[in-house]
């Protein structure tokens, strides 16, 4: 019935992805996709996996094509290519 059904769906469970967070059942396919830190994200810019949570560490720390500055003329590329612009255009 709509009142069994109403009543299952809003028992609470833990994460099953281990993020600590209590979800409602009828709750928990929209929690893994979209709000739990544990959920692995693919970056936008180099299309690495990596858990949500690691995320802007990965943006700012890890990424191949994260920004930063050349040692040499402090102009700002990104490290995927690095080498090239060292030997090109420095």
């Amino acid at each position: 019935s709509y009142r069994d059904r109403r009543t299952i769906l809003n028992f609470e469970i833990r994460c099953p992805q281990q993020c600590e967070e209590v979800v409602r059942l009828g709750h928990k396919q929209a929690h893994l996709e979209n709000e739990c830190k544990n959920r692995l994200i693919i970056c936008d810019k180099c299309g690495a996996k990596t858990n949500g949570y690691l995320l802007a560490d990965h943006l700012q720390n890890v990424c191949c094509f994260r920004s930063i500055s050349c040692p040499q003329c402090q102009q700002t590329i990104s490290p995927a290519i690095l080498d090239a612009h060292l030997l090109k255009d420095c």
